[in-house]
């Protein structure tokens, strides 16, 4: 069953029961990107060993996206872990909510463009989903 994030409540609850803290780090197992039409979405499936066996976050309406392994040892492996609810990342004058996860940089929205610090993890879109799998 999928579990939607709407609000700061639903990233609280998700933190919790995948026991995502400061010095959260897993391992991706795959990441598949997919088009239909003018909807972008973003499949990322993590392993998180002794917490859950495996996770699914399903981002729709893609806005931005890129994957970056922290680890030299392990290209796959993200550490930290930032998941918000942002609405000032599309100008003054839009007030959209957008899903913004990224392996614990920040964000900024300057002349058009999404303005982040490199090499890190980043999904910003319109809507995320999650849920645990076997």
């Amino acid at each position: 069953m999928w579990n939607k994030i709407n609000s700061d409540e639903d990233i609280k609850e998700l933190m919790e029961v995948a026991h995502i803290c400061d010095d959260f780090s897993t391992d991706v197992l795959s990441v598949s990107y997919s088009r239909t039409g003018y909807e972008n979405s973003l499949l990322i499936t993590l392993d998180k060993n002794f917490y859950f066996d495996k996770m699914e976050m399903l981002f729709e309406g893609v806005r931005h996206f890129r994957f970056s392994g922290r680890n030299d040892s392990n290209v796959s492996t993200i550490n930290g872990y930032s998941l918000e609810i942002r609405t000032d990342l599309l100008g003054k004058t839009r007030n959209n909510k957008l899903i913004v996860w990224t392996d614990d940089c920040k964000v900024e929205h300057r002349n058009g463009y999404f303005d982040f610090e490199k090499d890190n993890c980043i999904v910003i879109a319109d809507s995320l989903k999650y849920r645990f799998i076997v």
